[in-house]
């Protein structure tokens, strides 16, 4: 590439090719991108779409749920803090919340990054039933029972609720 906007230029192409094909390929109705290079917005476009009943196409701003990619930034935060010295991952999740009592509160904070801590997947009810996700009276409702699952200690166990105590 000769230059920064000939490279945006040649990957948009790229995208404008292969999504519309990758979408028919994964079977999903559709998607946005957004690339930002050095704080600037270079490439949104949406592709596919959003109510495919309704035919309504998926832009550049179509709004979709977070949903698990938010574990992607309690994760970056940890270890932010785990860099800065405010908590190591060996820590037990006690010893920062104090409302977590018992079992729970010897589980590491590397447990629950790892999904090896044993706790359940959605805490005592799951939420994409409800489409009510827990806030903090609930998580401390719910810390306060044994939510673990002995039998999962120290292997992989999805926990939407080890990653809502992270937070």
């Amino acid at each position: 590439m000769k230059n920064y906007s000939e490279s945006i230029t040649y990957t948009g192409a790229i995208l404008d090719v292969w999504l519309p094909r990758r979408i028919l390929y994964s079977q999903i109705p559709g998607l946005a991108v957004g690339i930002v290079y050095r704080g600037t917005l270079v490439y949104a476009k949406g592709f596919g779409y959003a109510d495919v009943a309704r035919g309504k196409k998926v832009t550049a701003q179509t709004c979709f749920r977070i949903a698990s990619i938010s574990k992607t930034f309690t994760a970056i935060a940890i270890a932010q803090l785990a860099d800065t010295k405010k908590l190591r991952l060996g820590d037990r999740i006690g010893t920062h919340l104090s409302w977590v009592k018992g079992p729970l509160a010897k589980v590491t904070i590397k447990e629950l990054l790892a999904h090896t801590s044993g706790t359940l997947r959605d805490g005592e009810e799951s939420p994409w039933t409800s489409n009510m996700f827990p806030r903090l009276p609930t998580l401390k409702k719910w810390a306060a029972r044994p939510l673990i699952l002995s039998s999962y200690k120290n292997r992989f166990k999805y926990s939407n609720f080890g990653y809502a105590l992270l937070g």
